[in-house]
């Protein structure tokens, strides 16, 4: 019930006593929304990766390399964790994201709150724009107060109910090259050099300091859901459709070392 609280949202997408068909309202909804895929390899499969998109997309325009950051927020039970882990059909991410490419000369950086809404293969992202100290966001512990008043504030112009359910959990950093498909219109990125830098001492005070993924991503995002011919090139190196998720990989590897 928490996951449908959070996907509808306080201003309500629906309301549970005049729908009738809850398959068919999610089907609709389904058909509205991105469809992503993602394939995964080791780390040091990254180069012929990176080659072979260089070769079949362009570049993007304004950001081709960057790095990305982000602090993952759940609940005190690790309720958006385990709908990852137990495959739930329908997800939630809460997350505040900046890009290290970003820094303004006053030492900010603009920022995103996100909650990112998964259904099946299909994806929906809200997102809120700040500008925010990034002194602040990197050296702060994430134990710290001021997160908690941040989100509590700030997580209802996302229609997320539950201000009080969320909480600052982890921060995982990775470089990413972004590309354009024009055959298939697909946006892709490759995700590599995947870390967790910093996770709230106070929820898990016996975690190591650090922690790295051997893992390599390449995204795809297209609205019609075809991806492009010549991505069975990828399972040559090793790459493997599968269902990933940077945060759970990073939970996982947490709570199996405490």
């Amino acid at each position: 019930m928490l996951s449908l609280l959070r996907w509808f949202g306080k201003n309500g997408f629906i309301v549970f006593d005049i729908c009738l068909n809850m398959n068919f309202f999610l089907k609709s909804l389904e058909e509205n929304l991105v469809n992503e895929r993602k394939l995964i390899a080791p780390a040091n499969q990254k180069d012929f990766a990176a080659d072979l998109l260089s070769t079949y997309c362009f570049a993007d325009d304004y950001f081709p390399v960057g790095k990305i950051r982000s602090i993952y927020f759940d609940s005190y039970d690790l309720s958006s964790y385990d709908e990852k882990r137990n495959g739930d059909n329908l997800k939630v991410k809460l997350r505040l994201r900046w890009y290290g490419e970003a820094t303004n000369p006053d030492g900010t950086t603009r920022a995103f709150l996100e909650a990112k809404h998964r259904l099946g293969s299909a994806r929906r992202k809200l997102r809120q724009e700040y500008l925010l100290p990034v002194d602040w966001l990197e050296k702060t512990p994430l134990e710290d107060a001021s997160f908690l008043d941040f989100i509590q504030k700030e997580v209802h112009k996302l229609d997320l109910l539950e201000a009080f359910y969320w909480t600052p959990t982890v921060i995982i950093a990775y470089d990413r090259m972004r590309f354009f498909c024009p055959h298939s219109k697909s946006r892709v990125a490759l995700d590599y050099n995947i870390c967790c830098p910093k996770i709230n001492r106070v929820r898990f005070a016996y975690a190591p300091e650090r922690i790295d993924l051997d893992t390599a991503v390449c995204e795809f995002k297209n609205p019609g859901g075809t991806p492009p011919s010549w991505l069975e090139t990828l399972t040559i190196a090793g790459f493997r459709v599968k269902s990933f998720s940077k945060y759970g990989s990073i939970m996982d590897s947490i709570l199996q070392r405490i």
